[in-house]
C-alpha cells in the first residue's frame, strides 16, 4: 500500500489501557504481557492498514504533571494503575524504541501537551492524525488535523466535532471548562451540561464573552456563573493544552519497509509469536534471533487450499499422517442446526496452510465419496488430537452424517473463556481480531439472502472456510501455553469443560418430546385468561387503552388515577415491575397489569412458540446449551431458554407438563439440595452450619431457631430469605423489599445472622481481601473470574466486584460440581450401554429420560455421580452433598 502522506501521533496510554483490559493476562513464561501484546498487535495492524508517512508515539509522564501543582485534586479520582501494568508500560516504550519510532515523553508533562506542541508549532504544515479517543484533544482538530479511534475505525474532523458537541473545535476548551470533567476531576460549573455550555458558547463565542454578558443570563444561571468564576478560570487552565514544548527532532523519519532485528528479538522474548506470524511482511527477512527461535511460526498464513484433485488428496492425506494436531471446522446448509447438513469441512495441521474439502459443495474432480472417506478417516484417527472452535456444533452436525470425532481435546472458544471469564464475546471473529489482529470473513455478506454455504462460489468459500480452521489452529497455539501455566484452570478444562462438550452435544441432539396438542389447548386457555384480564383492566381504568404502551399506562396510572409516582425515566414515570408491585396495595389495576404481563410473556415466549420449535427431523424440541454464556461457569440455554420457565406458578407448571418422555420411559429428576449453602458452610467453616448439614437438619428452620427463637412457617420463610440473601451479598434495603419490612429491621436481621454465624462474615471479608490481592475469584475446582473493579474508586463498581468475590466461588463451585456430575452420568450410561439419556439441565436440576427396565440402576448411577467428589479438588468437602431424586410422567410431576 502506498504511503498516505499523513503523520500519525499515537497516544500510547489509550492503546495500552485498552489492550490491558481486553486480552488474556499472561505469556507462556507466566509474566503479565497482555498490554505489551495488545499494543504491538494494534500498532502494527494500524500501520499496515493505514500506511502513514511517519509515526510518533507519545507517552504520559510517570510523575504527576504541572497541572497537579495548579490544582492538587487534578485526576485525584483516577485509579492507581494495577501493579502488573506499570512494568508493561516500560516494556512498551522499550519496544517502540527498538522498532525505531520517535518517542515524546518528559517528566511532568502529559501526552496531550506533546501532541499540541507537535501539531501547532513543530510541524505546522504536516497533515496529522491523532490516534486517541481523548476528548481534550478535540480542540486541536482543524483542516489538517483529525482524530482517529482505531477501535471503532472512526475519524473525527471539524464536521464531526460540530455535529457531536455543537461547537467549533476551538471552543472545545471552553466547553470542557464549563461542564467540568469527572474523569480528570476538573470542577467546571455545577448544573451546566454540554447542551447549556454549547448554547452559551454559540451565542457569546467564548467564556470571556459569556462573562461580559452575564446580565443577559437568567437570574439562576447568572448566579451560578458568578459563584463559579474562579473555578471556571481554574478549569480553563487545566483543560488548556501546553503547545510550546521543544520537539527533540527536526525531521520525521519515514516508516521503514521492515523493522530492525532487535524489534523482532523483543517480540520473541515476550512470546509474541502470533504477532511475528501475522506481521511477517513488516518484519523483514533478516530475523536475527527471531528466525532461529520461531522460524515456522513467523511465516504469514497465505496458503488457503481447495481440495479438488487426486494430487490434492494425496498431499492432504500426507499432511494428516504426519500431524499431531488437527483443527477442523464445518460449513453447513442452514443456520438452524436442527436441519443443517454438512456442505464442507476445513482442516488445518500447521499455521501456514489450511484446506477446504468441498464434500457437498460444487463440482470438483474428486467424488463426494472420496472426500467423505478422507473426512471420516481423519476425524477417527485415535492418535491425532482434534481441535475446533465451538466444537459442540461441529460434533452435532457431523453426528447427523454418521461421522464421529475421536480424541477431541481442545476447543478455542472454551480456552478463551477460561482464560478470561468476563470477556463479552469468545466468538472466533472477536478472538481472532483481539489476539491475532486478523479479520475473519463475513459469512452473511458472502451468503446474501441464502443460508446455504453451498451457494457461495468455491473460490470465495475456500478463503472463508479454510481461514476458520487456520484461525482456530493459531489461537490454540497462543492459548495452550497460557492454560498450561495454570494447573487449576487446566484441571477444569481437561476434566470438566472438554468432556462436557460431548455431553451437551448428546443432550442437544437427543432433544425432548413435547405434547404439542396439550400446548395448543393450553394456549387457548391462557388466551382466554388474557382476554378476561384485558376486560378487567379496562373496567378498572374506566376506559380502553394500549396496555403494552408505557406512555398510555403512565397516563392511566398517574394522570387519571392519581397514583403516586416513583422512579423517573426519560419518557416519564416508570411502570416497571417493582413500581407496579409497590402500587398494588393502593389500587387493583397495578396487580392486574402484573398478571397480564406475566401471562402474556409466558404465552408469547413458550406456549405459542414451542410447538413451532419442534424439529421436523425427529419431532422433538432441541434446546441449545452454552458453556461460555456466564462468567460463573453455570450453563445457560436458548432456543428456548428453559431456565426461565417458572417452576412454582400454576402456568409455569402447566408448561412443564407438556414435556413428556418417550413410551416405555419415565422422567427422572435429580436436584441438588441447597448446594450453595452447603458450599458456604464448607468455605466458611462455620460449625453451626456444618453440624446442621451433617445431621441432615433443615438449615432454614435451624437458622430461624438461632436468630428468631422459633422455626414456625413465618420465621422459617424469613430465615430462608436471609440464608440465600447473604450469599448473594444482599443489602438491608434488598432484604427489606423481599420481606416487606423496614430497612432498619432488615439490617438488624442481617447483623443478628452474622452474630450467630460469625465465620460466614469472616469468609466474606477474607474473600474480598484475597480478591484485592489476586484481582480474581476462584472456585474450589480452580475456575477463575477476573475482578478488575475490586479496587475501583467508583463505589458502585467496587461493591459489585466485592459481591462477586463472595458469591462467585459459591456459584462457580456449584456449577463445577454439576458439570462433573453430568460428565460422570453420561460416561456411565455409555460404558454400560444403557438406553437412558440425559435430557435437560436447569439450575441445580438434572433431568433424564430413563428406560423403565433401567430405572433402579439409573437412580444408583445418578446418586453416586452427583454426590461423590472423590479424586477432584472438592473431595474433602466438610458437608455432604444431598440430591433429591424423583420420577414422573412429565416434567411438572417431578
Amino acid at each position: 500500500m502506498a504511503k498516505n502522506h499523513e503523520v500519525y501521533l499515537i497516544d500510547a496510554s489509550a492503546f495500552i489501557f485498552r489492550a490491558y483490559y481486553a486480552l488474556a493476562p499472561l505469556s507462556s513464561k507466566g509474566r503479565p504481557s497482555h498490554a505489551v501484546a495488545g499494543f504491538a498487535s494494534m500498532l502494527l495492524k494500524l500501520l499496515r492498514e493505514k500506511s502513514p508517512k511517519s509515526c510518533v508515539v507519545v507517552f504520559d509522564s510517570k510523575k504527576p504533571s504541572f497541572r497537579k501543582e495548579i490544582y492538587p485534586e487534578y485526576k485525584a479520582n483516577r485509579e492507581v494503575p494495577p501493579p502488573d501494568l506499570s512494568g508493561q508500560i516500560v516494556a512498551v516504550r522499550r519496544m517502540c524504541e527498538k522498532a525505531g519510532f520517535p518517542i515524546l515523553q518528559e517528566e511532568g508533562l502529559e501526552a496531550d501537551d506533546w501532541i499540541a506542541s507537535f501539531v501547532r508549532n513543530a510541524f505546522p504544515n504536516e497533515k496529522v492524525v491523532i490516534i486517541s479517543s481523548d476528548k481534550d484533544l478535540l480542540q486541536l482538530v482543524d483542516k489538517r488535523v483529525q482524530m482517529y479511534d482505531s477501535f471503532r475505525d472512526k475519524r473525527t474532523g471539524i464536521g464531526e466535532v460540530e455535529e457531536k458537541w455543537a461547537v467549533k473545535p476551538d471552543q472545545i476548551r471552553d466547553l470542557l471548562a464549563l461542564t467540568g470533567d469527572s474523569s480528570d476531576n476538573i470542577p467546571g460549573i455545577e448544573g451546566v451540561g454540554p447542551k447549556t455550555a454549547a448554547k452559551l458558547l454559540n451565542e457569546y463565542g467564548s467564556i470571556d464573552g459569556i462573562y461580559r454578558n452575564l446580565a443577559n443570563l437568567p437570574e439562576k444561571q447568572r448566579a451560578k456563573f458568578e459563584a463559579a468564576k474562579e473555578a471556571v478560570k481554574l478549569s480553563q487552565k487545566l483543560v488548556d493544552l501546553k503547545d510550546d514544548l521543544k520537539i527533540p527532532f527536526d525531521h520525521l523519519p519515514e516508516l521503514p519497509e521492515s523493522f530492525p532485528g532487535e524489534f523482532k528479538d523483543f517480540l520473541v522474548d515476550w512470546d509474541l509469536h502470533r504477532i511475528l506470524t501475522q506481521f511477517a511482511d513488516r518484519l523483514g527477512s533478516d530475523s536475527g534471533n527471531a528466525s532461529n527461535t520461531n522460524a515456522s511460526s513467523s511465516r504469514a498464513l497465505t496458503d488457503l487450499r481447495l481440495l479438488k484433485t487426486m494430487d490434492d488428496l494425496k498431499d492432504l492425506r500426507g499432511e494428516i499422517e504426519k500431524a499431531k494436531l488437527l483443527a477442523f471446522d464445518c460449513e453447513t446448509s442452514s443456520f438452524d442446526r436442527n436441519c443443517a447438513r454438512v456442505v464442507g469441512v476445513s482442516f488445518c495441521t500447521r499455521p501456514d496452510r489450511a484446506w477446504y474439502i468441498p464434500w457437498n459443495h460444487g463440482e470438483v474432480d474428486l467424488s463426494a465419496t472420496e472426500m467423505k472417506k478422507l473426512i471420516v478417516e481423519s476425524l477417527a484417527r485415535p492418535n491425532l488430537v482434534k481441535l475446533a472452535h465451538n466444537a459442540k456444533y461441529d460434533v452435532e452436525v457431523l453426528g447427523v452424517e454418521g461421522i464421529e470425532v475421536v480424541n477431541l481435546q481442545f476447543d478455542t472458544m472454551i480456552e478463551g473463556h477460561l482464560l478470561n471469564a468476563d470477556r463479552r464475546s469468545v466468538s472466533l471473529e472477536n478472538l481472532a481480531r483481539d489476539f491475532l489482529s486478523e479479520e475473519k470473513g463475513d459469512l452473511k455478506a458472502l451468503l446474501g439472502k441464502s443460508e446455504n454455504f453451498a451457494d457461495i462460489p468455491l473460490d470465495q468459500a475456500k478463503e472463508y472456510a479454510a481461514q476458520d480452521a487456520a484461525l482456530t489452529f493459531k489461537l490454540h497455539e497462543l492459548f495452550k501455553p497460557q492454560l498450561e501455566a495454570d494447573a487449576s484452570i487446566t484441571w477444569v478444562f481437561k476434566n470438566l469443560e472438554m468432556p462436557l462438550v460431548d455431553v451437551l452435544a448428546s443432550m442437544e441432539m437427543t432433544g425432548v418430546r413435547l405434547d404439542v396438542d396439550f400446548l395448543k389447548a393450553l394456549s387457548k386457555e391462557l388466551h382466554e385468561k388474557l382476554e378476561h384480564l384485558v376486560t378487567e383492566i379496562y373496567r378498572s381504568a374506566g376506559r380502553e387503552f394500549n396496555i403494552a404502551s408505557p406512555k398510555q399506562l403512565q397516563e392511566v396510572l398517574f394522570a387519571e388515577l392519581k397514583l403516586p409516582t416513583t422512579k423517573k425515566t426519560k419518557t416519564g414515570y416508570s411502570t416497571d415491575e417493582s413500581v407496579l408491585q409497590e402500587l398494588a396495595s393502593k389500587h387493583e389495576i397495578p396487580r392486574l397489569i402484573l398478571d397480564y404481563r406475566k401471562l402474556a410473556k409466558l404465552t408469547s415466549t413458550y406456549v405459542d412458540v414451542l410447538p413451532d420449535m419442534v424439529s421436523a427431523r425427529d419431532g422433538r424440541l432441541h434446546t441449545h446449551y452454552h458453556q461460555t454464556g456466564t462468567a460463573t461457569g453455570r450453563l445457560s440455554s436458548s432456543d428456548p431458554n428453559l431456565q426461565n420457565i417458572p417452576a412454582r406458578s400454576e402456568e409455569g407448571m402447566k408448561i412443564r407438563e407438556a414435556f413428556i418422555p418417550e413410551k416405555s420411559h419415565v422422567f427422572l429428576s435429580a436436584d441438588y439440595s441447597q448446594v450453595e449453602l452447603r458450599l458456604m458452610a464448607h468455605l466458611s467453616g462455620d460449625e453451626k452450619m456444618i453440624e446442621a448439614f451433617a445431621h441432615h437438619r433443615d438449615i432454614h428452620a435451624e437458622t430461624a431457631k438461632i436468630i428468631f427463637g422459633s422455626s414456625d412457617k413465618e420465621f422459617r420463610s424469613r430465615a430462608k430469605a436471609i440464608n440465600f440473601g447473604v450469599i448473594y451479598g444482599i443489602s438491608a434495603y434488598g432484604l427489606s423489599q423481599q420481606l416487606d419490612i423496614e430497612p432498619k429491621e432488615a439490617k438488624q436481621f442481617i447483623d443478628s445472622y452474622f452474630e450467630q454465624f460469625p465465620k460466614v462474615k469472616e469468609y466474606m471479608d477474607a474473600s474480598i481481601k484475597l480478591a484485592k490481592e489476586m484481582k480474581f475469584s476462584e472456585t474450589l475446582f480452580g475456575r477463575k473470574r477476573p475482578l478488575p473493579d475490586i479496587d475501583s474508586k467508583n463505589p458502585t463498581l467496587r461493591q459489585m466486584a466485592e459481591r462477586i468475590a463472595i458469591n462467585a466461588p459459591l456459584q462457580g463451585t456449584a456449577a463445577d460440581i454439576m458439570k462433573y456430575a453430568m460428565v460422570r452420568v453420561h460416561q456411565e450410561l455409555l460404558s454400560k450401554k444403557l438406553k437412558s439419556r440425559i435430557l435437560l439441565q436447569v439450575h441445580d436440576e438434572l433431568v433424564l429420560e430413563a428406560f423403565d427396565p433401567e430405572l433402579d440402576q439409573i437412580k444408583v448411577i445418578v446418586q453416586k455421580a452427583m454426590t461423590d467428589l472423590s479424586n477432584t479438588p472438592g473431595e474433602n468437602l466438610k458437608v455432604p452433598l444431598v440430591v433429591d431424586i424423583s420420577t414422573g410422567p412429565n416434567w411438572a410431576a417431578l
